[in-house]
């Protein structure tokens, strides 16, 4: 009987005796659950219905498809030399000698061989030349804009590396010769190995130490100090000092400087000019310290004779080589009259490449100077010089001097 009025026992019966009451706390947190569902259940259906009401048109590609056509077929099967040097700011020859220097550096390790060496030169060229900005480059040349970004700064990086050090050489031995007797009769100036001067390349605001590139112009700068010889050819460069720092602080941290210093940078070889022995020099504007090695100008600050100002008018006459040189470099290379709207570790590395675009064009627009190149060869394998003087015996006061009375006396 027990056994039976077991089995027949009443559902509530069962349940108050097998199932706890559930605490407050436990019940909310159900309750919660509960909302929750509720709520997704609500946001599902609603985005049900946006698609039905709302359908998406179906995607074709995945890509948006480019042209390359103008590269492939306008380019290089109609541009003459004229076209070439109006949009490429070099004639085909120089382009096909640029790449066959730069393929072991741009297809050694890069993973973009669907792009030929010679696109990648050519978008390199044509935004160094105009400025243009990648989204325009993207769509001239068919490829991507990420694409144009990473191809301009391998380039610009192969050239800065590779081909500077074969191109930008202080000179020696009979390029050093030639230089010194192209000077005096070009631009009057004796004994000049080459002329120096700083111009200032307008840059973004870096994020650390921003103030120490805003410049006294007002704006934001690095400071380039090139020097060049009586050709224009660019000699050396110096590049990324901030816009704050003046000429002569950034001589005074520079290999030509101590080399000077040392008199290593030219063979010991003097001349008698007016009673003073006067040594191989580089001529550079008042903004730089008046060295045995730079003649530089009387300040205009000065109250001068007219001799002085004689020799003012000569040497200005004389520097205008490296004003030449940087004014053919910003109108070739257009790049340079922009704001590098690059890191500042790529800025000095673009500017590099540019003035070795330069001297590279130089030497193969009139045809390939291979005599050139020949003595640079020889400059790279150069040694340097002995000290063959103390530096001691020249006095810079009397070496401007015996110049101003030299052109006094013309």
């Amino acid at each position: 009987m027990n056994r039976l009025s077991t089995e027949v026992m009443s559902p509530k019966i069962f349940t108050e005796m097998f199932t706890e009451i559930p605490s407050p706390s436990r019940q909310r947190r159900r309750m919660a659950e509960f909302l929750r569902m509720q709520s997704r259940q609500r946001a599902q259906f609603v985005l049900m219905l946006m698609f039905a009401l709302f359908p998406t048109p179906d995607r074709t590609v995945w890509m948006k498809e480019k042209s390359s056509h103008w590269w492939e077929y306008i380019v290089n099967r109609t541009f003459t030399d004229g076209d070439w040097m109006e949009n490429f700011c070099m004639k085909r020859a120089t382009f096909q000698y640029l790449c066959l220097e730069l393929r072991p550096f741009l297809e050694k390790n890069s993973h973009r061989k669907c792009h030929s060496v010679e696109l990648r030169v050519a978008v390199t060229l044509w935004i160094c030349g105009s400025g243009m900005e990648y989204r325009s480059i993207g769509h001239l040349f068919g490829i991507e804009i990420s694409s144009a970004c990473t191809i301009f700064q391998e380039t610009v990086q192969a050239i800065a590396t590779h081909l500077s050090p074969k191109f930008i050489q202080m000179p020696t031995g009979r390029r050093l010769q030639n230089i010194v007797e192209g000077f005096e009769a070009k631009w009057g100036v004796p004994l000049c190995a080459g002329a120096i001067d700083g111009t200032h390349m307008s840059i973004i605001a870096p994020s650390q130490n921003k103030t120490d590139y805003y410049n006294r112009k007002c704006f934001y700068s690095i400071v380039s100090q090139v020097i060049c010889d009586h050709e224009l050819r660019v000699l050396h460069v110096v590049s990324g000092w901030p816009g704050q720092v003046q000429d002569a602080q950034v001589l005074a941290h520079t290999s030509i400087f101590q080399k000077a210093e040392s008199w290593t940078l030219f063979p010991p070889s003097s001349r008698l000019i007016n009673g003073v022995e006067v040594p191989i020099l580089i001529i550079g504007d008042p903004a730089y310290p008046l060295k045995p090695w730079l003649l530089k100008a009387f300040s205009d600050f000065d109250v001068l004779t007219q001799a002085q100002k004689n020799f003012n008018y000569c040497h200005t006459r004389g520097r205008m080589c490296i004003e030449g040189c940087l004014g053919r470099c910003k109108g070739k290379w257009q790049i340079l009259q922009q704001r590098l709207d690059f890191e500042t570790e790529f800025a000095p590395v673009l500017i590099l490449a540019c003035l070795t675009l330069h001297n590279v064009v130089m030497v193969h627009n009139e045809g390939f100077d291979q005599e050139w190149m020949d003595l640079v060869e020889e400059d790279r394998n150069h040694n340097g010089y002995q000290p063959g003087h103390d530096m001691r015996q020249y006095d810079a006061k009397a070496i401007r001097e015996a110049y101003v009375q030299y052109f006094n006396n013309r």
